[in-house]
């Protein structure tokens, strides 16, 4: 299974005007509180206050929207943008650890969620198109990345009794069957970390 690697992301880029403001001054405190885990940020914390402390001020000369103005404050906010897009590159390269990362004020990327999977849902049992053939199918069960199609002719379906054929498709041919004989059915959905759920049984008399 691929590690997942915690990162710092740059989800600040779609913050409102006054929202990158609050959030660079937070990323400033933070990282020069961090100092002794980002001891050479890049661009410098000074250089990023400085820009803030512009960018800040034409913000409220803005406020009149005369187009000088705005059109200022505008390249000051994307000059802030890339001077913290910047600092979130040095920050990934500095740390993995996901206390360190957080200690920076940047937003962390999301661990991912496992996915909990259900068993197959409707499934169908029919004749195959020769003699001693039987036909499981079912629908797709999201998160499975694969199925195990079990057969077997013991009324009290013990455990040891199942004959298993793995595969990566919702539908499955048994073959091989004797006429005649009651044949009970299941499907299983195989998931992460080996999570297996079981359909409903389903019998037919093998033709």
């Amino acid at each position: 299974m691929k590690k997942f690697i915690r990162r710092v992301v740059k989800t600040f880029k779609i913050l409102s005007d006054a929202n990158i403001l609050t959030f660079a001054q937070n990323v400033t405190a933070s990282m020069a509180a961090a100092v002794a885990s980002f001891p050479t940020p890049v661009p410098s914390l000074e250089s990023i206050n400085t820009e803030l402390a512009n960018y800040a001020n034409l913000l409220q000369t803005s406020a009149s929207r005369d187009k000088v103005q705005v059109q200022l404050k505008n390249i000051s906010k994307f000059t802030l943008t890339q001077m913290l897009s910047q600092l979130a590159d040095y920050v990934n390269t500095t740390s993995t650890d996901s206390a360190i990362l957080a200690s920076s004020g940047f937003e962390l990327n999301k661990l991912p969620q496992p996915i909990t999977i259900t068993a197959p849902e409707n499934p169908t049992l029919y004749d195959g198109s020769g003699s001693g053939q039987m036909v499981l199918k079912f629908k797709a069960v999201k998160g499975a990345s694969s199925y195990v199609f079990q057969y077997t002719s013991d009324a009290t379906m013990e455990e040891n009794s199942w004959i298993s054929n793995p595969a990566t498709t919702t539908s499955y041919t048994f073959t091989g069957l004797t006429k005649g004989t009651t044949y009970y059915c299941r499907a299983l959905a195989v998931g992460a970390n080996q999570q297996v759920t079981t359909s409903i049984v389903l019998n037919r008399i093998s033709q």
